[in-house]
């Protein structure tokens, strides 16, 4: 699968560095609450670890806006100041099963846009740009949350996109109006990387 390099070379470099550490931080945190025996569960996962804030820092301190945290990726707006402003970089956080690997759901992502969203026929957010083997990152555009519409102008795009994504080949419990966003007062179907059955 080929794409476009939306990334200038050297920052595509050092986002690939911070995914690459931010997937072995986030096993290492599970080893750990492993061996204290604990199980790691999606309320631990759904903030950021201080190991985790670390590794974030250099992206953070250059202005790009942490806008999402999930059991399996980081979800970063681009600095406003940069010619990437309107996107997101999703970058993947290692889990020993499908719903917690990030690389899981950025490499399904990829896969769908490319087979089938890049068409336009599907109200799913593009994937311009991802990380080429091991799926640690992806780039998408960014969008007005549907949840931070008032009711009344939500409600309506909400079921025209989940009535478009019916028949569409993916996991039924993306279409709830947490995973689409708005982008020109069209909805588009942001997260659609969990897998089937999970």
């Amino acid at each position: 699968m080929s794409t476009k390099r939306l990334l200038p070379e050297d920052e595509r470099q050092r986002i690939n560095r911070i995914a690459t550490d931010l997937c072995y931080c986030t096993d290492r945190l599970d080893q750990e609450a492993v061996r204290d025996g604990c199980s790691p569960d999606s309320e631990e996962r759904s903030t950021i670890h201080e190991s985790e804030q670390t590794i974030l820092s250099p992206l953070l301190d250059d202005g790009f806006d942490l806008v999402g945290i999930g059991v399996a990726r980081c979800v970063l707006q681009f600095p406003v100041e940069s010619s990437l402003a309107n996107y997101v970089v999703k970058l993947a956080r290692f889990g020993d099963d499908l719903f917690s690997s990030g690389f899981v759901q950025n490499k399904r992502e990829a896969v769908l846009w490319h087979r089938h969203g890049i068409s336009g026929d599907w109200p799913l957010l593009p994937v311009p740009d991802h990380h080429q083997r091991r799926f640690r990152w992806l780039i998408m555009p960014y969008g007005e949350p549907l949840t931070e519409l008032p009711k009344e102008e939500g409600r309506p795009l909400l079921q025209r996109a989940t009535a478009e994504l019916a028949m569409f080949p993916l996991n039924l419990q993306e279409l709830r109006a947490e995973n689409f966003v708005v982008i020109d007062d069209e909805p588009f179907l942001a997260d659609y990387g969990r897998p089937d059955g999970v």
